[in-house]
């Protein structure tokens, strides 16, 4: 999620202490700085792309994480402002940051909320990472705030939005479900810009359709056809034992796998299913092999096909 989205969850929670709200008293400040505080790991973006999303949402969003930015947090408050026990800072402080973790799950990227007893992203994709819905919401709620009103009421529409996104996206899987009565899977996101349409991947034993359901009109349209390629072939089976294979088999859950013959030898190609924009998926990878099937280079392709970034080993 956002920033702004994310201290104004904070603000939200706060509001629950039953302290007037003020943007100076300890709980206010501790519950919104720490409701933005986990995405202080954009700062592995000064060692490149590749670093920054291999661990973004990783242990600063994990528990541990978010009990540490806590800890820190709250000793930093308490020193400039201590007119409330430093147990109740960091009480309200670490719920804070909770919210965070939390609200990453709501979106498809995920985070390692349960690191480290468990590697996996979590998430239940019902909303998007900028939501003008949810906006609207928590600015209400601060607002409500201000008049001296409980933020019971924005928790109420912010629960009501959630279950509305996870009544249509069940219906949009029961929708493809008939269209496509060979289906394996169905895996149902929210679009990547347009919060109204989501994003639906079909799998079949022969292929990946894409597609895209508009929840006003109800239309649903195929983006793209992807052949499904057996992972038995030895080139892929190469590819994706590569530092970029593995890389993007622990960065995405929705990997694909498409290999071809060049014109200077064989390649792989990558992609990551979740995101899509532009008439293509946003972040990919390439392994290039010569004639006889030695690996020559693998590229990484970061939110832009036309974006190579080199990567040895």
């Amino acid at each position: 999620m956002d920033p702004i989205t994310h201290a104004l969850v904070g603000l939200g929670i706060g509001g629950f202490s039953g302290i007037p709200f003020s943007l100076t008293n300890p709980v206010y400040l501790g519950a919104s700085l720490g409701a933005m505080a986990p995405d202080l790991d954009i700062l592995y973006q000064l060692k490149g792309d590749i670093t920054y999303l291999k661990h973004h949402r990783g242990f600063s969003h994990s528990l541990p994480g978010i009990f540490l930015l806590s800890v820190g947090i709250s000793i930093f408050i308490y020193l400039i402002n201590p007119s409330l026990h430093f147990s109740a800072i960091l009480l309200w402080t670490f719920l804070g940051t909770l919210s965070h973790g939390v609200l990453d799950i709501l979106n498809s990227y995920g985070s390692k909320i349960f690191w480290p007893f468990s590697n996996k992203m979590w998430t239940v994709n019902l909303i998007n990472a900028v939501d003008p819905i949810v906006l609207i919401i928590l600015v209400t709620m601060t607002f409500f705030q201000k008049a001296g009103y409980s933020s019971v009421f924005g928790l109420a529409a912010f629960g009501g939005y959630l279950l509305i996104r996870y009544i249509v996206a069940t219906r949009v899987n029961k929708l493809l479900q008939r269209k496509y009565p060979e289906v394996e899977k169905i895996t149902v996101m929210p679009s990547l810009i347009k919060f109204w349409c989501w994003d639906c991947l079909v799998e079949t034993n022969q292929q990946i359709i894409f597609t895209e359901f508009n929840s006003f009109t109800s239309k649903l349209v195929v983006k793209r056809e992807l052949p499904k390629e057996q992972t038995t072939n030895l080139l892929i089976k190469k590819a994706l034992d590569s530092k970029i294979g593995k890389m993007f088999r622990e960065f995405t859950p929705h990997l694909y796998v498409l290999s071809k013959e060049g014109s200077k030898g064989y390649l792989v190609k990558f992609f990551d299913l979740r995101f899509y924009l532009k008439h293509d998926f946003l972040h990919s990878a390439t392994v290039l092999f010569n004639q006889r099937q030695e690996m020559l280079e693998q590229v990484f392709h970061p939110y832009n096909k036309k974006r190579n970034i080199k990567i040895t080993g």
